[in-house]
């Protein structure tokens, strides 16, 4: 575990560049200085991955928006790329962080879908560990992550650790130190989701508490506030276009 952290996350590809997991928009979070490409991976109904989140609607009905063929949803939504696009603009350049929106998607699926791309490290995440346990034998620059928060308690630590579980994402109730020590004492890192938390102590607590990755809403931002944490004599200042 012996990273600089936090690592900056550019979230869904870094939407506040423009459109959300788009390749314009990560092609800009990797000139900003992201360290993290967190893009949301659907399949379509011939079975081509890419990368949309979606509104609240399409997020909570997915079947109904996007089981489709991909070319037919290019045509309503024609920014939308498919992962292999996306990944290969991510290269070696960023961590890529794959957030498993589809329970139908296979380790198959994935590794077929980035084999032949110079990759240096792949976080495959999901907010469910018996999704994440069917992906066993991954490669090594592969690693699990359970994310969206989870309900920690010590007696989960065994089937994480059996899982192979890399990191998980604790709600702020439960991103303390008893909890991170204890989990990190497994081999097993932590972040912390920015939900039900400000702003501010989003950040203080990323920093503070050593938290794997950081994310915002305004990237560049974000970035120049992590620097001048890690250097206090750095300045980074790319406006948000």
């Amino acid at each position: 575990m012996g990273r600089i952290k936090p690592l900056i996350m550019a979230h869904k590809g870094g939407d506040c560049f423009g459109i959300e997991n788009s390749l314009d928009v990560i092609k800009k979070s990797l000139k900003a200085g992201a360290e993290v490409i967190e893009l949301d991976i659907r399949k379509s109904s011939d079975n081509i991955l890419f990368c949309y989140h979606g509104n609240v609607l399409q997020f909570l009905i997915p079947q109904l928006f996007f089981k489709k063929k991909f070319e037919n949803l290019k045509k309503k939504l024609p920014s939308i790329s498919t992962l292999k696009e996306n990944a290969l603009a991510v290269g070696n350049k960023a961590i890529l962080f794959l957030d498993v929106k589809d329970n139908s998607i296979s380790k198959i699926d994935l590794l077929h879908t980035l084999k032949d791309i110079d990759i240096n490290e792949v976080f495959v995440a999901h907010r469910s560990l018996n999704y994440l346990k069917k992906l066993n034998r991954l490669p090594k620059q592969w690693k699990k992550v359970i994310n969206w928060g989870y309900n920690f308690s010590k007696s989960k630590i065994n089937p994480l650790v059996e899982a192979g579980i890399y990191a998980i994402e604790l709600f702020f109730w439960d991103f303390n130190k008893q909890n991170i020590d204890q989990l990190r004492s497994h081999g097993i890192d932590v972040a912390i989701p920015r939900v039900f938390i400000s702003k501010q102590k989003y950040f203080k607590t990323c920093i503070k508490k050593g938290s794997l990755w950081i994310t915002g809403y305004n990237l560049p931002g974000l970035i120049q506030e992590v620097r001048n944490e890690r250097n206090p004599n750095r300045l980074v200042n790319q406006p948000c276009s």
